[in-house]
């Protein structure tokens, strides 16, 4: 098994943190786009009734659920991999 100097650990780390981090800053943000573009939809349907742009607005609430899903799937994995990493360097 190969050794592993205080710096080199310290330089991996550095570098893994900064790819698994950017991530999840990623998809939170897209995810707080995701929720407010849903909760916009909602209170538009819900001030004005079905109405022509049913359709439309109907559409939009599936692509945020979506999105939503989506983005809480790469917090997630981003969540477990820097765990997991923190697991290989400790």
């Amino acid at each position: 098994m190969p050794t592993l100097s205080m710096s080199r650990v310290t330089d991996d780390f550095e570098v893994i943190g900064m790819s698994t981090i950017s991530p999840l800053n990623t998809a939170l943000f897209a995810l707080q786009q995701s929720l407010r573009s849903f909760e916009e939809t909602a209170s538009r349907i819900a001030e004005t009734g079905p109405g022509d742009d049913l359709p439309r607005d109907l559409v939009a609430l599936r692509q945020a659920e979506i999105e939503i899903a989506a983005n809480v799937t790469v917090a997630r994995t981003a969540n477990e991999i820097a765990g997991s990493l923190l697991d290989l360097l400790a």
